[in-house]
């Protein structure tokens, strides 16, 4: 069964994307089946990694179809593809309002790849609003990088409101790291890195997968 983690902040520039590529491009390269999803509207993750095939359809369908057919890219990396960001005109925003039943759409679409990869990461905007809440509901555990400062370090408490259709509170957040430092986040129990950390331009990271 797939690992979904969703990589969540409402900071951009905090290196939410490097991570999510650094990471897939690591598993990936350990024989992980790995899956990317943009879920960021100004593509950046989309333009990391070459593309070898193109799916016809990308992040807009796999969510208003909550199918994943069609819409899965493949890299030049083996075992790693893409899901593109096709809605640079935030289009989304509109349909995910017109019912409080389609943000749990992506999770129905990813839940059909459980068979299909090992491991599921999700990019998102840097900002709150519905496609960040329909990202959180759809993963299994929620990272975030962070910087050392108590305000910053107090803003992912904010995903605990979100609600599953069971019932069940949101994801856990695993694996944070404070920028520039050597200390753990409080926020989560520390990790043993056993791959070790991935770098970005702003951020030290260690994954507890």
């Amino acid at each position: 069964m797939a690992k979904k983690y969703g990589v969540v902040s409402t900071k951009g520039g905090v290196g939410k994307t490097s991570i999510c590529a650094n990471l897939g491009g690591i598993l990936a390269d350990m024989g992980q089946r790995v899956l990317l999803v943009d879920g960021d509207f100004q593509q950046n993750l989309s333009s990391y990694y070459e593309i070898e095939h193109q799916a016809p359809q990308g992040l807009k369908a796999l969510i208003t179809r909550a199918d994943p057919t069609d819409c899965i890219s493949s890299t030049r990396i083996d075992n790693l593809d893409i899901v593109l960001s096709d809605d640079p005109h935030q289009k989304l925003l509109l349909w995910f309002r017109e019912s409080s039943n389609n943000v749990y759409y992506l999770a129905a679409a990813l839940k059909k790849l459980d068979d299909d990869y090992d491991y599921i990461l999700i990019d998102s905007q840097g900002a709150r609003g519905i496609l960040q809440e329909a990202i959180i509901l759809a993963s299994d555990a929620l990272l975030s990088p962070i910087i050392p400062d108590v305000a910053d370090a107090a803003e992912p408490g904010a995903a605990a409101g979100y609600r599953r259709p069971n019932g069940q509170g949101a994801a856990p957040l695993r694996g944070l790291k404070s920028n520039g430092t050597k200390s753990y986040s409080k926020l989560a129990p520390q990790p043993q890195c056993p791959i070790g950390f991935v770098q970005s331009s702003s951020a030290k990271w260690c994954s507890t997968l």
